[in-house]
């Protein structure tokens, strides 16, 4: 079973595939902090990656991971606000909001790798109740803040990213078994079928 360490050094063994910045060390924009090897330097990259990612989602907002899929906010009705005693001090001021599900939607690329495709209607495994977010538009992420995080360029940051999504891809259509997380949630690749589920740690 591939965990996140071992799919970065997948990244980083088979240079030739996945090419980049991330294939050498690179200097911090804050020049007191220690230069980093290719291995810790991506490991740094994926755990700020990964918060970034928990971040917009703890604040409702739909986002989209290129070459792997992207967490919806899905609209189900409006409410009166005030007439719902359950809602925080901070959404006292409004006068409606909607309640919101996520969705994880895996991207289509994996619809000719995978035994079954998990779709939007795939309800049991993928749908989660989230509550008292107004849903936003989709974003895709953003490389500048996440080296910002990690005193490195925006280059490093992209270019390791999404060679750690091109191997995701290229590991699970060779048959490979994976599990990794991301933000609060899990995913399993076995035996060319597909698990994500919500982290017990987040709370919502």
């Amino acid at each position: 079973m591939y965990k996140i360490d071992d799919i970065i050094n997948f990244v980083l063994s088979n240079d030739l595939k996945y090419t980049g910045a991330h294939q050498s060390s690179h200097p911090r924009t804050k020049v007191t902090l220690q230069i980093l090897e290719p291995e810790m330097q991506l490991k740094l990259i994926w755990k700020e990656f990964s918060n970034y990612i928990e971040s917009h989602l703890l604040k409702g907002e739909s986002i989209k991971i290129q070459n792997f899929g992207v967490f919806i906010f899905t609209n189900n009705n409006l409410i009166n606000i005030k007439s719902n005693k359950e809602f925080t001090k901070s959404f006292l001021d409004m006068n409606k909001i909607f309640i919101a599900k996520l969705i994880f939607q895996l991207d289509n690329s994996y619809r000719n790798i995978l035994k079954i495709f998990p779709d939007e209607n795939f309800k049991k495994k993928i749908m989660q109740p989230m509550e008292y977010f107004e849903p936003k538009k989709i974003i895709n992420w953003n490389p500048y803040l996440i080296a910002k995080k990690c005193f490195l360029s925006d280059l490093v940051i992209n270019d390791g990213i999404n060679n750690i999504f091109k191997a995701i891809y290229d590991l699970v259509k060779c048959g490979k078994n994976l599990e990794f997380e991301l933000g609060f949630f899990k995913f399993i690749f076995n035996n060319k079928e597909v698990v994500y589920t919500k982290n017990d740690t987040f709370g919502l």
